[in-house]
């Protein structure tokens, strides 16, 4: 949709580099905030997953996993983040590179309409993609909805002994 603004810019004189750098800016800015919060998530998660495992199942024991941090989050993680920030950008931006890069503008520019016409060779295998998306999207919320169903039904199913004698003898 995008080919008949890059053909303009590289028939008014852009430099190859100048369009490589904006469609690099279009890409990073995203991908940066997609990046961060990412990060978030990930810092609210684990400390929600280490709180499962140090929480004591029913009043027995000390937890799962004993005591302590048992998923730390320090500089490898971070740099792990970043380099799959930057993978992202790299393949996000390699495809629309490589077609104003290698494109004649005078040949992009006669092309297309001035309405912006479409091809529809490209179209097909585009909407296939996004219908598979969506389908994938779809069978993971599904999937993470049904595991949540199922977690909040064991938490509360009786485990079919007393719990209270149990942590009775424990303390003595």
């Amino acid at each position: 949709a995008r080919d008949r603004e890059w053909a303009v810019r590289a028939a008014l004189g852009a430099a190859p580099s100048r369009l490589a750098a904006v469609i690099l800016a279009e890409v990073a800015v995203p991908a940066a905030v997609g990046g961060v919060a990412a990060l978030g998530v990930a810092a609210l998660l684990r400390r929600w997953i280490e709180r499962m495992l140090l929480t004591p199942i029913g009043g027995l024991g000390a937890g799962w996993a004993g005591d302590g941090e048992l998923l730390p989050f320090g500089v490898g993680g971070l740099l792990f983040a970043v380099a799959a920030t930057l993978v992202t950008v790299a393949i996000a931006a390699a495809p629309p590179l490589v077609r104003v890069l290698r494109r004649d503008p005078q040949r992009a520019l006669r092309a297309q309409s001035g309405s912006g016409g479409s091809d529809h060779a490209v179209l097909a295998p585009r909407r296939l993609l996004v219908v598979a998306e969506l389908a994938l999207a779809v069978m993971l919320l599904v999937g993470g909805g049904l595991l949540i169903r199922s977690l909040l039904a064991m938490a509360g199913r009786d485990p079919g002994f007393g719990r209270r004698s149990l942590t009775d003898e424990a303390g003595s």
